[in-house]
């Protein structure tokens, strides 16, 4: 008789175990869909975007997934804290700007393993003396993060490994995008229906730039400038030399 009930008492102990395992995964599930960085800390370059566009979320009920989609234009590109650090983007002679972003989710938001999932950014940007133009950044995302309580103003943000554009050598090879989506929202928390929303302000940074961010090299025409200016500079000194000793 003991040695029944030590039996259904290791056997209820193995159930409980193994309730609390699967407990235990769900709600570390659960967090990994939370948002990646909830307290992201101000990182260069930073490159915002928050003219008109679109976010879409269409859920398929019989697949049980979701493509969430971004569409917006970039506008400024931040390399540090000053506002002399600040260069507007532009559309190219050929290209109007734009940003996409499109990732593939499950009905709890969850990031899945898609070759749609991808990230690309258009325009025209001068930092310094050197120009940047066409595709300025490509990547895929990685980890997807929401809030799981929205209110008025739904956040997202991402993780995205960078493959390409010619801003890549400012960022280095990741970047994190923050979306809060600002008007029109129809996102309850729940990524099992179908949501939308209209203009999207995003910002897409880097926490792992090159430290310092490479500054562009000066033209030969800034240099050709610079070293007349200077030949200019010692004439006038050795003039005004001359004058005050001829006043003494």
């Amino acid at each position: 008789m003991n040695l029944h009930r030590m039996h259904r008492l290791a056997t209820n102990l193995g159930l409980a175990l193994a309730l609390a395992a699967c407990l235990g995964l769900g709600t570390s599930r659960r967090a990994a869909a939370d948002l990646i960085r909830p307290n992201a800390t101000q990182a260069f370059p930073d490159l915002q975007g928050n003219i008109v566009g679109t976010q879409t979320y269409v859920y398929d009920p019989i697949t049980q997934t979701g493509t969430f989609q971004v569409n917006n234009a970039p506008v400024l590109l931040a390399t540090g804290p000053s506002t002399s650090n600040e260069y507007f983007v532009t559309d190219t002679p050929s290209q109007i700007r734009s940003q996409t972003i499109q990732v593939k989710l499950d009905s709890g938001g969850h990031l899945l393993n898609d070759p749609g999932n991808s990230f690309s950014l258009y325009g025209s940007v001068t930092v310094g003396d050197k120009s940047f133009s066409g595709l300025l950044l490509q990547g895929t995302p990685t980890a997807f993060g929401f809030d799981p309580h929205p209110g008025s103003l739904p956040h997202y943000d991402m993780n995205v490994a960078l493959t390409g554009g010619s801003l890549k050598e400012l960022y280095g090879p990741d970047a994190y995008i923050s979306i809060i989506t600002e008007t029109n929202n129809t996102f309850t928390g729940s990524f099992a229906q179908t949501f939308q929303a209209s203009k999207p302000i995003t910002n897409v940074r880097s926490y792992n730039a090159p430290s310092p961010i490479p500054v562009p090299e000066p033209s030969a025409l800034v240099i050709l400038l610079a070293c007349g200016a200077g030949w200019l500079y010692r004439p006038w000194r050795s003039c005004q030399a001359a004058d005050l000793s001829g006043e003494e």
